[in-house]
């Protein structure tokens, strides 16, 4: 499917567009059953107009007024004038208060659409076009070929690069606010030349949606999108580990390969732990500070951590997570990590303190790792490469 930039700059807008309809996409994108084409055109385009788009809807919510109306005089001292005039207090500040704080993220993009339209690009991996797809563009604007106004590229810029996906073919659904791609004959019809060219190209039919709740409603109707998805695996990927290191405890683990994960990866009794690291490398990109924050807490109060978390291949694991939580960790959770780890550190953090102090858990790590280094006489860098090994590409 292709995503025209109107659609994505209108959930910068004061629209129809409901900021969910994103986030069901992001989960069909992460459940594998989409795939989206993004080239640098579409890319650069909500890039260059996002800033204009925000400026134009925050002016618009600025404008409310909460002036209260002027109160006839023998209505002076009703207990519902009173209340009227705190209500439209309190919703002026609030008001504000939410100004603020769209301001802010709009400033740091963090806006809701922000982040949403970012983990969508981060998915679809943005493809530059070639000087063959920009040449052929032109001659397609000079030659009056749709899609496209009479002097504009952008559209077939975009059009150009579809056909130009070799690794694509079939069907292709097309989101798009405008009518470019529209025949003059149906509204909801794509033009009848860029249907042709699609199917003789790509061996398929063209569709069009006008927005993405129209998209979803005709082709996933019937999907359940509050059932568990792929990516809320992570929420039981603390669990899943350590079961998997108790079930490899059990087996012939023995300490000649215990960091030599090629080895390990042949046991079947640790299926889940390898598992649980390819999610980690292959959704990286959509997991938030929050989810990694949501794994260590919920190993924190995992009991089997105490037994088997001085397993070498747990440590690597929330060491990854730890790191990423960025700095957002509970005291408490910091704690238990620490002593269920086999760090033996107890963090020093006052009230007055505003971040948790996280300790240098690589440092920490690196000390126990050279302990058992010297007990089985091995390459310290070896081992330290072969556990973090899952997390580096």
């Amino acid at each position: 499917m292709f995503i025209d930039t109107n659609v994505f700059l209108s959930f910068y807008s004061i629209s129809d567009d409901d900021i969910e309809q994103l986030k069901k996409i992001v989960r069909l994108i992460n459940d594998g059953e989409v795939k989206i084409l993004i080239n640098s055109q579409v890319y650069r385009e909500v890039m260059r107009n996002r800033d204009n788009k925000l400026a134009t809807a925050l002016t618009e919510f600025s404008k409310f007024s909460f002036k209260p109306p002027t109160t006839p005089r023998f209505m002076h001292g009703y207990e519902e004038v009173e209340l009227m005039h705190k209500a439209l207090f309190t919703a002026e500040a609030a008001h504000k208060q939410a100004l603020r704080r769209a301001r802010s993220e709009a400033e740091k993009l963090l806006t809701n659409a922000d982040v949403l339209i970012e983990q969508i690009f981060q998915a679809s991996t943005i493809q530059s076009f070639s000087a063959d797809v920009y040449n052929n563009a032109v001659k397609r604007m000079n030659l009056g070929d749709p899609p496209g106004k009479d002097a504009s590229l952008g559209d077939r810029i975009n059009w150009e690069h579809l056909l130009d996906f070799r690794a694509i073919s079939g069907d292709l659904h097309i989101i798009t606010r405008d009518n470019d791609y529209r025949s003059p004959l149906q509204i909801d019809a794509p033009n009848h030349a860029l249907s042709r060219e699609w199917g003789e190209m790509k061996g398929g039919q063209l569709y069009l949606h006008r927005d993405i709740k129209k998209f979803l409603s005709s082709k996933f109707s019937d999907f359940d999108f509050k059932s568990p998805s792929k990516a809320d695996y992570q929420q039981a990927a603390a669990k899943k580990l350590i079961e998997a290191a108790a079930a490899a405890r059990s087996a012939a683990w023995h300490e000649d390969f215990r960091f030599n994960l090629s080895m390990i990866s042949e046991t079947e009794e640790l299926e889940e732990f390898n598992q649980a690291l390819d999610f980690m490398k292959e959704h990286s990109y959509s997991l938030s500070v929050n989810d990694y924050v949501a794994m260590c807490d919920a190993a924190a109060n995992n009991t089997s951590l105490d037994d088997f978390g001085s397993d070498g291949h747990v440590q690597a694991f929330f060491l990854q997570a730890v790191m990423k939580s960025n700095h957002m960790l509970s005291k408490e959770t910091i704690q238990n990590l620490n002593l269920c780890l086999g760090f033996d550190f107890t963090p020093d953090v006052t009230d007055d303190e505003i971040d948790p102090l996280v300790p240098d858990y690589h440092e920490l790590y690196m000390a126990g790792i050279e302990e058992q280094a010297d007990e089985i006489d091995t390459d310290v860098e070896g081992i330290e490469a072969a556990v973090r090994r899952p997390f580096i590409e």
